[in-house]
């Protein structure tokens, strides 16, 4: 078995010699990689945090399988969101006082993914 270490180096590489800003990489690629049978939260946490501090690449999980990557450098560059700019006083008073809604929230973001999706599939 390699270390996340190891894995993580190997990762950089693939993810470098792809010439790729961002990319996904199945758990088999990574299960190689790592010259393991079974992925452990604990193995891949261990390489994400290497592929962060070391690399300067984010992994993330993806729902519909295997890991995303890309570099973390433009996020450093991204505009800053906050709840005093994107939530309303009321909605603050509420998160302050514990009786804020994620209901409504929730169905809020959900509509918006469908409509991304939506976009998404009308362009293809």
């Amino acid at each position: 078995m390699n270390t996340p270490e190891e894995t993580a180096l190997a990762i950089a590489g693939i993810f470098h010699r792809s010439h790729e800003r961002r990319a996904r990489v199945s758990e088999s690629t990574v299960r190689r990689l790592g010259r393991r049978r079974h992925l452990r939260s604990a193995f891949v946490i261990a390489v994400s945090e290497i592929l962060a501090m070391d690399f300067d690449l984010t992994m993330v999980e993806l729902a519909s399988g295997g890991f995303g990557i890309m570099q973390t450098k433009p996020l450093e560059g991204a505009k800053t969101i906050t709840a005093k700019r994107w939530l309303s006083q009321e909605e603050l008073r509420r998160l302050k006082r514990g009786t804020f809604n994620f209901r409504e929230l929730r169905k809020e973001v959900e509509a918006i993914n469908c409509d991304a999706a939506d976009d998404l599939a009308d362009e293809t």
